[in-house]
């Protein structure tokens, strides 16, 4: 009998207390904290690691940055170009291989759909079957003893929109995010049947005309508000039933280009941190993280869910603000949550209230201004906003983060 043979379904309650020797999702644990209690290997062994097996990567065409799904000795791998590879974990042979095919786009033959279709991060494991978000828009459900399909259902075949954090699962919905770097339009998160993969509801970014969020957009038409995306991890908190992920930021970058220059234009929906009920997308908070983005900072970087005291110090190293009206001797937080500049911030989870926010080294940016200390929000440094043609700025961090 091989692993697949003896292949147990994966439950809710697997996922909100995984066994020590799984690792059933993207970020090991709902709180997506990526750790392993296991300490067989430690700091004095780790030296003494040797080679036990290594295999090709399926398809090439792109960048392989996945973390790898194990349950009960198999490995789930998702590969450059939507393959995915089941395998023996102690022996690293194949289980089985799906490889999906994507239709050309552009001028060379075979081309992939969609630029990002290469950096895959995950896959989500429920049931007896695992999940992925395609290149070209479409959620698969997979057996997963057989890597046969066993439902797909479309998102829209614009050819823009990918996905490339891999979707999650939240009490039985499925939920995944989008990939619009391309798009000529924001993009969107959404629900599924877990079952059939019905779209059960649709979360849009970007306002639109007459929408919460509409006047900070200062007349840009909503055919202009390009690229707004969620296409970082998703974090799913059965303790309050609340699925968080954060939104990146808009294109073109500067205000200058957006014929915006002056205007201060805040860009609601832009690098926001959200909440949402999993079976409905309604949404019970929202928070927007650096506004007036023209630097491509994309606040959709990992977060995580802790239990903590929580008692901000305003005079702890690299701290931008602390809300001094919280002294909690336990409290559900939502730390973590950078842009692409160094900027750790803590949140509560439920009602998504300010605690603090600090630079990971002081003076580890410029783009802030301030942060007021019991709203958290924030102003940014106008010095280094792009709002007229040749002017020189010197900001970090920069858009490669």
């Amino acid at each position: 009998q091989g692993p697949a043979d003896k292949f147990i379904p994966v439950t809710q309650k697997d996922l909100n207390d995984p066994d020590s020797a799984d690792w059933l999702m993207l970020g090991g644990n709902m709180e997506h904290w990526n750790y392993s209690r296991l300490d067989q290997i430690n700091r004095r062994n780790i030296g003494g690691l040797q080679l036990v097996w290594a295999r090709q990567l399926p398809t090439t065409g792109g960048r392989a940055g996945t973390s790898p799904l194990i349950h009960n000795g198999i490995m789930y791998l998702i590969s450059p170009n939507d393959a995915i590879l089941a395998v023996d974990a102690r022996t690293g042979s194949r289980i089985w291989e799906y490889r999906r095919s994507l239709p050309a786009i552009g001028n060379g033959p075979g081309e992939i759909h969609h630029r990002y279709s290469g950096a895959k991060r995950g896959l989500a494991l429920y049931g007896d079957k695992i999940f992925t978000v395609t290149s070209d828009n479409a959620v698969v459900a997979l057996d997963a003893r057989t890597g046969k399909v066993a439902w797909e259902a479309s998102r829209g075949s614009d050819g823009y929109v990918a996905n490339t954090s891999g979707p999650i699962i939240a009490n039985d919905i499925l939920i995944a995010g989008g990939s619009c770097q391309n798009a000529p339009f924001g993009c969107y998160v959404t629900g599924h049947n877990i079952t059939t993969g019905k779209e059960l509801w649709r979360n849009e970014v970007i306002p639109h005309p007459d929408g919460p969020g509409d006047e900070t957009w200062r007349a840009i038409p909503f055919e202009n508000r390009w690229c707004t995306g969620v296409w970082g991890q998703i974090v799913y908190d059965p303790v309050q039933s609340l699925v968080h992920y954060g939104s990146s930021g808009i294109c073109p970058a500067s205000d200058f280009q957006r014929g915006v220059a002056g205007k201060n234009a805040t860009l609601a929906g832009t690098d926001t941190r959200w909440a949402v009920r999993p079976a409905t997308g309604e949404i019970v908070w929202r928070r927007q993280l650096l506004p007036q983005d023209n630097w491509d900072q994309e606040c959709t970087f990992e977060m995580m869910l802790v239990d903590t005291p929580m008692r901000p110090n305003p005079g702890a190293e690299g701290m931008l603000a602390a809300n001094l009206n919280v002294s909690e001797s336990r409290v559900r937080a939502l730390v973590g949550m950078p842009c692409k500049n160094p900027v750790f911030w803590a949140l509560e989870a439920q009602t998504g209230k300010f605690f603090y926010a600090r630079e990971t080294f002081r003076g580890a940016q410029n783009l802030y201004k301030s942060i007021d200390p019991v709203t958290g929000l924030a102003t940014m440094n106008q010095d280094v906003v792009y709002d007229r043609p040749n002017k020189r700025i010197l900001y970090c961090t920069s858009h490669s983060g």
